[in-house]
């Protein structure tokens, strides 16, 4: 086996890419630098967005030019044609000091997503779901960082409509 590098994006803290095979591009965020990555393999462009707060999270949104986006301060809809942001939820808004950290969508085209503590205090985080129509359950309730939940179906996958 050969192994070589794709491309040097130089994150401080990379996270979560993510294959979007309609497009042939793989996405990823830089946590630290607030930004999201999207590099378009046949043609070998990298794309960057830049935005305010700690990106944790991106989704592709089946058939759009949308993504969905969780940040420190909640869940947003990004438009890539247009780079409006849209904040959709922030389930988290009074618990201080944590992040959004990890996210999936299921075979159902729910979106869930973890919190941690930003100082990676155990028992902070929780996780939440976000369903088609916006409502936001929370799911399990202080565990430690819910990155990955063993057992689980969570896998990546589009969300198939945003209603």
């Amino acid at each position: 086996m050969n192994v070589e590098l794709l491309i040097a994006s130089n994150d401080l803290l990379g996270e979560g890419p993510v294959w979007d095979s309609s497009r042939k591009e793989l996405l990823w965020v830089d946590i630290e630098q607030r930004q999201l990555h999207i590099y378009h393999l046949p043609s070998g462009i990298k794309t960057d967005f830049q935005f305010d707060s700690l990106l944790s999270v991106v989704v592709p949104v089946r058939n759009s030019d949308k993504y969905l986006l969780a940040f420190q301060k909640g869940i947003a809809l990004f438009d890539r044609m247009t780079n409006d942001l849209q904040y959709l939820a922030d389930p988290e808004k009074h618990t201080h000091g944590n992040r959004f950290n990890d996210g999936k969508c299921d075979p159902q085209g729910r979106f869930w997503v973890g919190s941690m503590n930003c100082g990676a205090a155990p028992g902070k985080g929780s996780l939440y779901r976000l369903d088609q129509n916006l409502r936001v359950t929370k799911m399990l309730s202080r565990e430690a960082s819910p990155m990955d939940l063993p057992g689980t179906k969570i896998k990546a996958s589009c969300i198939t409509s945003i209603r």
